[in-house]
C-alpha cells in the first residue's frame, strides 16, 4: 500500500503543539491527536496605531513598510508638509518639509532618504520642489521639470518616478490634468514617455520602481481615468485591466505585480470603502476598509501586506493593517 512518505518523500512530523507553519505544511498534533495542515486564509483589515493629527480629507501620501512608514502632508494649511513616522504600532511626529505644501508624491524609505516631489501651496499654487529625508530632517534637491501636484511617486531616493498630477489656478487657467512622467536620479529629474491617460489623485504604489511601476484610477471620471490602470516597463506605459470600481482620491500600496487600492470617492462624490487586490493581471474585490473615506495614505511592499491611514471626511487619524495572506491552521477530518 502506498504511504505518505512514499508519495511525498518524507514523513509527517509529530508535534505536541501546532508549530509556526509554512503554507502547505502537514503535521500530527500528539496532544489533540489530530492531523493538521496550514493554508493561506482570506485577507482582512485590522486596527493599528492612531496618528497624532488627522491628516485631512485628502492629499495624504505615504511610503515605506508596515513597520517603518512615513506619512507626509494633509489637506489643511496647518498640516502642509506635516510628517509622521510609523513603527508598526505607533506614530511619531517628525520635522516638517522645508517648503510647506500638500498633494506631494512620495518614494523611498524612512532612513535611506525619501524623495518628495511637487505639491501645492497658496498662490502660485503648483510647485516643482523636491526634498529628501534622512530619518530626521528634510533637505532640498533638484526641482521637477514640470511643476505640478497630486502626482504619484515610487522608487528610491536615487531612482524614483513621479507620474501624472495637475496644475493651474482655481480662476485662470482652469485646473488641468497632466500626463507628465519624470524620473529622478538622486539629484535631478528628466522627462520620460508620458502616461497614456492624463490623470490626478490616482492611487499610489510606492514600492514600484523606475523599471516596473503601476498607476490606477484618478480624475477625470466617470468616463476618464477613474478605473483605468497603466503599467510602466522602464520605457513606456501600457494600459492593463481596469479596476472594478471607478474612484479617485483612493489609497494604495504595493508594486506592479502585487498591489491594493482602497477607499476614495466615486462619481457621485460620495466616499467608498471598497478594496481591490491586483495580482499582476487583474483586480479582485476583497474585504473593505472599516470606513469609507477619501484621500487615504497607504504604504507596503506588496498587495498582501500594507497599511492605510488618514482620510475623510470627517478627517480621521486611524490606521488599518492589511494581511492578505494570513496563515490558517486546519484539521483533517474524515467522514
Amino acid at each position: 500500500m502506498a504511504t505518505y512518505k512514499g508519495i511525498k518523500g518524507f514523513k509527517v512530523q509529530s508535534h505536541a503543539s501546532d508549530p509556526t507553519a509554512n503554507e502547505g505544511q502537514v503535521w500530527y498534533n500528539t496532544t489533540s491527536n489530530a492531523l493538521k495542515y496550514d493554508i493561506i486564509g482570506a485577507g482582512a483589515w485590522a486596527s493599528g496605531g492612531t496618528m497624532n493629527r488627522s491628516n485631512g480629507h485628502n492629499n495624504n501620501r505615504g511610503t515605506g513598510t508596515t513597520t517603518a512608514a512615513l506619512a507626509v502632508g494633509g489637506n489643511y494649511p496647518s498640516q502642509y508638509g506635516y510628517t509622521e513616522q510609523y513603527d508598526g504600532t505607533s506614530w511619531t511626529v517628525k520635522n516638517p518639509l522645508n517648503t510647506a505644501r500638500y498633494a506631494v508624491g512620495t518614494a523611498g524609505t524612512t532612513t535611506a532618504g525619501l524623495a518628495i516631489a511637487g505639491g501645492f501651496e497658496s498662490a502660485p499654487y503648483e510647485l516643482p520642489n523636491t526634498e529628501e529625508y534622512d530619518g530626521t530632517s528634510w533637505a532640498e534637491s533638484g526641482d521637477l521639470t514640470d511643476a505640478r501636484g497630486t502626482g504619484v511617486g515610487c522608487g528610491t531616493q536615487t531612482a524614483a518616478l513621479y507620474s501624472g498630477g495637475n496644475y493651474g489656478t482655481i480662476i485662470s487657467p482652469a485646473w488641468q490634468n497632466s500626463d507628465s512622467n519624470e524620473e529622478y536620479n538622486g539629484s535631478s529629474w528628466s522627462e520620460k514617455n508620458n502616461l497614456t491617460t492624463a490623470r490626478n489623485y490616482s492611487s499610489q504604489f510606492s514600492a514600484g520602481s523606475t523599471t516596473a511601476a503601476l498607476i490606477a484610477g484618478g480624475s477625470p471620471f466617470p468616463v476618464g481615468a477613474g478605473d483605468l490602470c497603466e503599467s510602466w516597463n522602464g520605457t513606456s506605459w501600457t494600459e492593463v485591466s481596469d479596476t472594478n470600481t471607478v474612484r479617485n482620491y483612493g489609497g494604495g500600496f504595493g508594486n506592479s505585480t502585487s498591489a491594493m487600492v482602497f477607499g476614495g470617492e466615486n462619481p457621485g462624490s460620495s466616499t467608498i470603502a471598497d478594496t481591490e487586490q491586483w495580482d499582476g493581471t487583474s483586480w479582485t474585490e476583497v474585504a473593505d476598509v472599516a470606513a469609507g473615506r477619501q484621500g487615504m495614505g497607504g504604504t507596503g511592499l506588496t498587495g498582501t501586506l500594507g497599511i492605510s491611514f488618514g482620510g475623510g471626511p470627517p478627517a480621521l487619524s486611524t490606521t488599518e493593517h492589511w494581511d492578505g495572506a494570513p496563515a490558517v491552521v486546519k484539521t483533517v477530518t474524515v467522514s
